[in-house]
């Protein structure tokens, strides 16, 4: 343990902020927040207690930026991907390592779950029984590549752009007690990001990728998919090429997803992928799947756009804004308490908030 130490909350009507941190997750009992503390040299994972404003430091980090925090169903781990290496260095920037670990929250001890060697293992997420991890990282070993370009410096010191070679990313499986990681398409020519379970464990919601166009930087095809565990089968959900960011309903009948060139408009569909259709245009909504969720009843999609949270009803009819003035930093996105009423999230790149939505101007919808 590294000890326990007060957070200066600072408290404005039901808006709570708690300066030098990032990253804030509820646990699945509400009761407290996983989230990175700001250090003079590192951050730290630590989890605040709502009822006391104090924070328990579990782990020195060496990479918290952008990231948030997973807790386990239990409450008892969190989940935390974090550098392993840094000595290498490929086209004039560090080759890092970046592996998972489980960070034990009574006693503070840390597991290291992965352990390979140009792993950049991000965005990890467990099944509903605790037992299976899904994360994104690189096909290793695998001659699959994608073009990409870096800045760099040449004799002159003047800025340069230095074409390298990035692996494709894949979806990774593990064992939520560690051991070898399983690569699920080790060999096609694609990329796959943004793994979510099903309410019930036996599917896997994805993002794939299947061409890069390196003169503007970015994918340019993107379906959804999904994977069933049991079977170990896969199949597209969409063929639009512009679906991505893809998240179960509650009771996982239905599946929320954007689409568009930068993900502007909120689509629905049924989880075979039957009867998609718009809820919401407009170029408003974010293409980052941790700006997307369902509120606990399945009633609600809740999004972030121009950095406050909206409403849309699952029937599409009707849009609803929650705050005004939040600030959502993007690259964290939202935590939805599992009330519903409530959201934790990073304003600027250091301070958490905790605010409570406004469901008073929506018909009938308490959470």
């Amino acid at each position: 343990m590294l000890g326990s130490a007060p957070v200066a909350a600072q408290e404005a009507g039901t808006t709570r902020t708690i300066p030098d941190a990032s990253g804030p997750a509820w646990s699945h009992g509400g009761d407290r927040l996983a989230l990175f503390t700001k250090g003079e040299i590192r951050s730290t994972l630590s989890v605040y207690d709502l009822a006391t404003g104090e924070t328990t430091p579990l782990r020195e980090m060496r990479y918290p930026s952008g990231l948030v925090p997973l807790w386990l169903p239990d409450d008892s781990a969190i989940l935390v991907p974090d550098f392993t290496s840094t000595d290498r260095v490929v086209a004039q920037r560090p080759d890092w390592d970046l592996n998972l670990f489980g960070v034990d929250v009574a006693g503070g001890q840390s597991k290291q779950l992965t352990s390979a060697e140009g792993m950049r293992a991000r965005h990890p997420v467990v099944s509903p029984d605790g037992t299976l991890l899904a994360f994104e990282g690189p096909k290793l070993g695998t001659p699959f590549t994608v073009p990409s370009i870096i800045g760099g410096w040449n004799e002159k010191r003047e800025r340069v752009e230095i074409p390298i070679q990035m692996p494709y990313t894949g979806l990774w499986l593990l064992s939520a007690d560690g051991g070898e990681p399983t690569l699920v398409f080790p060999e096609e020519d694609a990329a796959e990001t943004s793994p979510r379970f099903s309410p019930d464990g036996s599917h896997i919601l994805f993002t794939r990728y299947t061409r890069f166009n390196a003169a503007e930087r970015e994918w340019s095809r993107r379906n959804v998919g999904v994977y069933d565990v049991a079977a170990q089968q896969m199949r597209l959900l969409t063929g639009d090429d512009r679906s991505h960011s893809a998240t179960w309903s509650p009771d996982g009948l239905s599946i929320a997803y954007t689409a568009g060139e930068r993900g502007d408009e909120l689509w629905l569909m049924q989880a075979d992928g039957i009867d998609p259709r718009m809820i919401k245009g407009g170029g408003i909504v974010s293409y980052d799947p941790r700006t997307v969720t369902w509120t606990p009843d399945g009633r609600f999609v809740v999004f972030v756009s121009k950095g406050d949270i909206f409403a849309v009803p699952a029937t599409g009819v009707g849009l609803y804004a929650l705050t005004e003035g939040a600030d959502i930093s993007p690259i964290y996105g939202f935590s939805l308490h599992p009330d519903g009423k409530r959201i934790a999230f990073t304003r600027g790149p250091d301070t958490v908030v905790i605010m409570e939505l406004d469901w008073s101007k929506v018909p009938a919808a308490t959470p």
